[in-house]
């Protein structure tokens, strides 16, 4: 009875070890700290240049920082209202919160958050509507 309760034990343990290393190794392929290997991308419509650069790719969030700037008229627009994200040609998402400067003035900055993706990103687009104007960004990973 003590060698089946040694085996056993033994057999538990080698499972639990397997799962946490799967699990961690799970975790990993799902996060992509993407900070520089993908550049930014500069759009310039109407007088008004809008940077987009993608900071983080994990399942928990997407971030992209964002830089915009004008020599005449007012950036009066709100981000997390004008913007989507497009994953792999089939998923659409709406931003879950804009982190920068309020509408307005002539520069803003700031990040436009995302909820995560469980599933691998192959191919993303920022797409930004504003003043009638359709910004397309377009990385492939």
């Amino acid at each position: 009875m003590k060698k089946f309760k040694k085996i056993f034990s033994g057999v538990l343990l080698v499972f639990f070890l397997i799962s946490l290393l799967y699990s961690y190794t799970h975790a990993k392929e799902n996060t992509k700290n993407i900070t520089g290997s993908l550049n930014s991308i500069v759009n310039e419509i109407d007088g008004i240049s809008i940077v987009a650069k993608p900071v983080n790719l994990s399942s928990s969030e997407i971030v992209f920082e964002i830089a915009i700037n004008t020599h005449s008229g007012s950036l009066d627009f709100d981000m997390s209202q004008i913007s989507e994200l497009v994953i792999n040609n089939e998923k659409v998402m709406k931003p879950v919160k804009w982190k920068g400067s309020a509408p307005g003035g002539h520069h803003r900055y700031g990040k436009i958050l995302f909820a995560g993706y469980e599933k691998e990103i192959n191919k993303m687009e920022l797409i930004i509507k504003d003043n009638g104007n359709k910004r397309i960004y377009e990385w492939t990973l």
